[in-house]
């Protein structure tokens, strides 16, 4: 395989091949496989697709969020002065859902799908705006249902990208993590200059029970879920994994998490202290020892920045990470 092919893997519920998904992601630069647990985490796909488009030119992202919405939804997007374009987009999972959106701006001026100021395009589950030469500042992104073809609660992603002055980008320090250790350094720049005025953190979301133990912890559970053989057709996977995919897709809508996951915030530091070799230059840095927590696994880690600059005020940065941790 080319070396300057980056592959991002994805892991589909529990009958994954994590070893081989995570080989291909180490060798080919992207770190490690995004997982996503079960049917009810499929929302994660849109978050994972936004974060590679991010990374892959269309801008970095700046805005990213997954929740339920009933009837309307306003969310607020920070875009700095510099940006030359952005785009605002959002994602569902329900086919045959069907939304208007409102974008404003910070003066208040609005602009739809029918603005000439405005690129439209929508998918069967996702749609985008494209605005050139934005006004910096909070825009308000305002999301109404039109049609629900469920009976329940939407869910939907919302996402911003931003092609601009600012740019950001994680690395994982790999050494730290040989020795059962998470280091993270946040490099944010404007131009050429480092942004030292701001706020950066980590959530590091991670499962604390195997796959393995939670195949014992369930067994009854798991043994009621019927498989038929024409389902699984040729597929050659693992059946008990596979019932613990739809077990833990039919918890979730109950509102339980099988994976009994945990979500460790950290405060990444310029202040040349602990992990953080210089302080002032714009690079900000934060280690979670996961050794001592006796946590492994595939981690998930979401870095934000949100900043100011005298010379394009309010910034914001987002960034998706997905980490493997060995068992020791």
């Amino acid at each position: 395989m080319a070396q300057n092919i980056r592959v991002h893997t994805i892991a589909l519920g529990p009958d994954s091949d994590f070893d081989v998904l995570n080989n291909i992601a180490n060798r080919t630069g992207t770190g490690a496989v995004n997982t996503v647990e079960s049917a009810a985490d499929l929302h994660k796909l849109h978050e994972i697709y936004y974060s590679i488009i991010g990374g892959a030119g269309c801008g970095g992202m700046v805005h990213l969020n997954s929740t339920s919405m009933t009837q309307t939804l306003t969310e607020s997007v920070v875009i700095d002065s510099t940006t030359r374009e952005a785009h605002f987009a959002y994602s569902w999972q329900a086919s045959g859902a069907e939304f208007e959106c409102v974008l404003r701006d910070p003066a208040g001026t609005t602009y739809t799908a029918n603005s000439p100021e405005v690129f439209h395009f929508r998918g069967s589950t996702h749609a985008f705006y494209r605005v050139t030469r934005p006004v910096g500042g909070t825009w308000k992104v305002a999301l109404r249902v039109k049609k629900n073809p469920t009976d329940q609660a939407l869910k939907i992603t919302t996402a911003a990208l931003a092609d601009s002055d600012v740019r950001s980008r994680v690395t994982l320090d790999r050494k730290s993590l040989i020795r059962g250790k998470i280091g993270l350094d946040l490099a944010v720049l404007a131009g050429n200059r480092p942004v030292t005025s701001g706020r950066a953190t980590a959530a590091v979301t991670f499962p604390t029970i195997s796959i393995r133990d939670l195949l014992r912890k369930h067994a009854t559970e798991l043994e009621k879920i019927r498989i038929s053989p024409a389902a699984l057709g040729r597929d050659k996977g693992n059946v008990g994994h596979i019932r613990l995919g739809i077990f833990a897709a039919r918890q979730a809508a109950l509102g339980k998490d099988i994976y009994l996951r945990k979500t460790v915030n950290l405060a990444l530091q310029d202040d040349g202290k602990a992990h953080d070799k210089k302080a002032g230059d714009g690079r900000y840095s934060g280690v979670l020892d996961v050794k001592a927590n006796k946590i492994a696994g595939n981690f998930r880690i979401r870095v934000e920045f949100q900043g100011r600059h005298s010379a394009f005020g309010k910034c914001r940065c987002v960034h998706l990470l997905p980490v493997y941790v060995p068992e020791a």
